[in-house]
């Protein structure tokens, strides 16, 4: 299966932890500033002016939806990421479809004990209408679409051992 002439693909650009720590150790290198964490970086790289600056940026892409002129083939959103992963673009394979608040809590808490083995930052979990007529006749409020609510993870907590103070 091809996919059609003309395609709009809606997704997340991210970068990988350990490409974001060779980055900051190649800026640390160059006398640049660091980046505070991935998500920054790979939203500061892609809204460079220069594309050749956010080419050379460790970046990848997660897609999760998409357009075209003769609309969907697809009738869910788990279908619809099918189709864009043969059509040879990345999708997250952490996702499921639930059937109940028992399911989406179910896969909520698997993402979140996964979280920090993931080579990649998240913060939380964004559940979505599967059936796409339902999605299109919930419409949007502005930017954010109705069909969609993200549930985010609690802050990650570390210690830290305190050395010394001087006053």
């Amino acid at each position: 299966e091809h996919a059609p002439q003309t395609l709009e693909v809606r997704g997340e650009v991210f970068m990988r932890r350990e490409d974001f720590l060779k980055l900051n150790q190649r800026r640390i290198e160059e006398g640049e500033a660091e980046f505070a964490n991935p998500r920054n970086a790979a939203a500061g790289s892609v809204r460079q002016l220069d594309p050749s600056i956010t080419a050379k940026r460790p970046l990848h892409f997660f897609a999760y939806a998409y357009e075209t002129e003769s609309g969907h083939p697809d009738k869910t959103q788990s279908d619809l990421l099918g189709s864009l992963k043969r059509w040879g673009f990345s999708v997250t394979t952490y996702r499921q479809v639930c059937h109940n608040e028992s399911d989406l809590l179910e896969f909520y808490h698997k993402l979140e004990s996964l979280r920090s083995d993931l080579d990649f930052d998240i913060d939380g979990v964004v559940y979505k209408v599967n059936n796409l007529d339902w999605q299109d006749r919930l419409g949007t409020v502005g930017r954010t679409p109705r069909h969609s609510i993200a549930h985010k993870f609690a802050a990650e907590k570390t210690e830290t051992v305190l050395e010394d103070i001087i006053i």
